[in-house]
């Protein structure tokens, strides 16, 4: 199943139904590395470097992964080359999370070393899903 459509799905099923509170959603991104910050954010600035820390959870600052399953997870994969520096530094990889009402109902992990992508289903258990 391609990342795309299972963001068709994923869309469809969370389509609001009239009646009911607008669901509040989220991208939470969570890098693993040994070294101590994201190495492309400190090149950025101070600030940056300061929100976007490795090791812990941050909300994604693209307003698209925020909205939509689909691109959320695929910002786990890039995000974990990014945070590296292309050479002598590396992050093991990220998660990616997509949360809806507090809940995270889908997530991904993003292997640096294989550069593959593995989808999850909210909670601990993981398939791969992207080459």
């Amino acid at each position: 199943m391609n990342i795309k459509f299972l963001g068709l799905i994923i869309a469809a099923i969370a389509l609001p139904i009239t009646g009911f509170a607008e669901s509040k959603t989220a991208c939470l991104i969570h890098v693993k590395t040994n070294h101590p910050f994201c190495v492309s954010a400190a090149r950025i600035s101070p600030q940056a470097a300061n929100y976007y820390k490795v090791n812990t959870s941050f909300a994604d600052s693209e307003g698209l992964a925020n909205m939509n399953a689909a691109r959320c997870l695929e910002r786990a994969l890039e995000y974990a080359n990014w945070c590296g520096d292309g050479a002598g530094i590396k992050t093991t990889g990220a998660f990616a999370y997509f949360v809806v009402d507090g809940r995270s109902v889908i997530n991904a992990y993003a292997d640096t070393a294989t550069q593959k992508t593995s989808i999850g289903d909210g909670l601990a258990r993981f398939t791969r899903f992207k080459d």
